[in-house]
């Protein structure tokens, strides 16, 4: 149920909150928002002066105001950038092969002999266990990253330092995801990331945090900014509070999950290295650990701390196997695969990983999805809408209107 809650409530959060919370007191009717696509293309383009208005006001051209305009069906169910970028296809593509291949493993007959036999998130299974997993996580981070420098690059801004500076953030938070796509989370064949392997988790989690922060950080901060300046209902760009609650859910959500994930990941190690596979009687399988008196001793010192300093190295090193082994016999053979095929191949038996942590491997699989499932909708909901809106908002002098008189002083000839 745990799993099932950590999955469904952001898949939930993710298609409700643009269409609904938004929507709350100001637009009941639920409808396309699409006005480009669904106004003749004279309405927005018939002079000069409606080409500059949509510069100065994204809401011409949008559809919307403070909210990001919806489409789709008519009603208005998804937002519009989500189309607009593809990176609906981007999201459809990440949640579909999520749910089908985690549920597939985890009601496997040996779900311990999958992925979530060994890791806690979806990087390492990536890159220790599935390398067809690498190149599915390489190319859908890198979409990702590439629709996002083009977006952000292409936004109209005022000749403002702070523009510059948020735009030019924005630009690098999305190249920053490519370092998670390059680099992913490897274990060596002591199922550590010391040395090189280090560095390039290093570089993996620089991708991870830096972008996460800077591509929610710095639209969510902004929009907030603006809502403290404009939050008065007689102001003349007014922000609505339902518009602040309904970003600010998204925006907790993915506090609350990032900290579940940290929290849980040190309940439990990832344990990339097989011991069961390479051995080969059912003796040594099932009797496995089975170590001397003296190297039981040392392997308990390390544990409990207790060790001396000839044993600083045999400790530094440490990581506890949490399986166990179990010679089994092939359960998946067919009676037509029985039929054909050579009795050797039939009779297969094997060692296989027997017990493990799954739900707490699971548990993180499941928190580190809706990380960064929420993240991605997020920044194709709402961020992209608001850093457009308020990147060619107009000046606040213009704005107000608050421009100093113009005075004419009479010169010398004209009193003459």
């Amino acid at each position: 149920f745990q799993i099932m809650a950590i999955i469904m409530v952001p898949l939930v959060l993710v298609i409700i909150t643009p269409a609904c919370l938004s929507r709350i007191g100001n637009r009941c009717i639920w409808r396309d928002e699409d006005v480009r696509n669904t106004h003749p293309p004279s309405a927005l383009l018939q002079s000069i002066d409606a080409a500059r208005e949509t510069l100065v006001h994204p809401d011409v051209s949008s559809g919307t105001g403070i909210d990001p305009p919806m489409f789709f069906c008519g009603a208005g169910l998804l937002p519009l950038d989500c189309g607009l970028t593809g990176l609906i296809t981007v999201t459809f593509i990440n949640v579909a092969a999520f749910l089908v291949i985690f549920f597939a493993m985890l009601n496997s007959p040996k779900p311990c002999t999958t992925g979530l036999g060994e890791c806690r998130t979806i990087s390492c299974m990536c890159g220790n266990v599935y390398n067809e997993g690498y190149v599915f996580m390489f190319c859908s981070l890198s979409l990702t990253s590439i629709i996002l420098v083009q977006r952000f690059s292409a936004m109209f801004h005022r000749q403002r330092i702070q523009h510059k500076i948020i735009k030019s953030a924005l630009v690098l938070g999305s190249l920053l995801i490519t370092l998670t796509a390059i680099f992913p989370e490897r274990y060596d064949v002591n199922g550590q990331t010391s040395g090189g392997y280090g560095i390039l988790y290093g570089l993996h989690l620089a991708g991870v945090y830096a972008s996460g922060l800077l591509l929610l950080g710095l639209p969510y901060g902004w929009f907030f900014e603006h809502w403290l300046t404009h939050r008065h209902p007689e102001d003349e760009s007014y922000v609505p509070l339902r518009s602040l609650l309904a970003r600010s859910l998204y925006a907790v959500a993915i506090v609350v999950f990032g900290i579940a994930m940290v929290v849980y990941a040190e309940e439990v190690q990832d344990q990339t290295i097989d011991f069961c596979k390479r051995m080969y009687s059912p003796s040594e399988c099932n009797a496995w650990p089975m170590m001397s008196a003296e190297d039981c001793r040392r392997a308990e010192s390390c544990v409990d701390g207790s060790f001396t300093a000839k044993d600083d190295a045999l400790c530094a090193a440490k990581l506890q196997p949490n399986f166990r082994c179990k010679w089994e016999e092939n359960g998946m053979i067919t009676e037509w695969t029985k039929l054909v095929a050579p009795k050797e191949y039939v009779a297969s038996s094997s060692c296989v990983k027997h017990d493990c942590p799954l739900f707490r491997y699971a548990r993180g699989v499941a928190l580190e999805f809706s990380v960064l499932l929420l993240i991605l909708c997020y920044v194709a909901s709402f961020a992209l809408h608001d850093v457009k809106r308020l990147l060619s908002r107009k000046p606040k002098l213009v704005e107000n209107n608050s421009l100093p008189p113009l005075t004419l002083t009479p010169t010398h000839d004209a009193a003459a």
